[in-house]
């Protein structure tokens, strides 16, 4: 899902448990702007997209499917494979990226 925004984005980690992209802009301290994560244990998949928290506007609208698995903010569980939900999570991390990507972030 989050592969095909590479061309922006830049990986920070690749391992079975944490598939983390960050933006290839920096924050003030210095680290990569957090862009999204997979991350696998052993019961559900967690997928973050911290940009979310200060882009409350495309939260407001989540279909009710993706609003039953967020926690938090920016951050989505599954516990299942769903095909819908991960469409959804798909169209929302590219409505992110375009956000960022309109406001020079990334």
């Amino acid at each position: 899902m989050l592969e095909r925004h590479l061309h922006s984005l830049q990986v920070l980690f690749n391992t079975p448990e944490n598939y983390t992209l960050a933006s290839r802009r920096r924050e003030p301290q210095g680290l990569p702007q957090a862009f999204g994560a997979v991350l696998r244990c052993k019961s559900h998949v967690t997928v973050e997209l911290p940009p979310l928290a200060r882009l409350p506007e495309l939260t407001r609208a989540l279909p009710a499917e993706l609003k039953a698995c967020q926690q938090g903010k920016s951050s989505f569980t599954l516990t299942a494979p769903d095909a819908l939900v991960l469409a959804q999570l798909d169209q929302l991390a590219r409505a992110v990226l375009l956000r960022l990507r309109q406001d020079g972030q990334a």
